[in-house]
C-alpha cells in the first residue's frame, strides 16, 4: 500500500497502490496535513489558504 512524502515519509498510509509525493501542506509536528476541521483557522489566512492547496491537490491533481 502507498505511502504520501514530502521529501521524506508521512506517518499514514493512502491505500492506493503507489506512493504519493508532493508539497503538501503540513501541521508543525509534520506528522499530519492540513485540514479543513482544524479548529481557530480564519477563513482567508494563510493556514486557510494551505488547507485548500491541500485540497487541490487531492481533488484535482491526484486522481489524474
Amino acid at each position: 500500500s502507498g505511502r504520501l512524502f514530502a521529501f521524506l515519509p508521512l506517518p499514514s498510509k493512502t491505500g492506493f497502490p503507489v506512493h504519493i509525493h508532493a508539497l503538501f501542506s503540513m501541521n508543525s509536528s509534520r506528522q499530519r496535513l492540513r485540514k479543513p476541521n482544524e479548529r481557530g483557522i480564519e477563513h482567508g489566512s494563510d493556514k486557510d489558504v494551505l488547507i485548500k492547496w491541500n485540497q487541490l491537490l487531492f481533488n484535482h491533481y491526484i486522481p489524474q
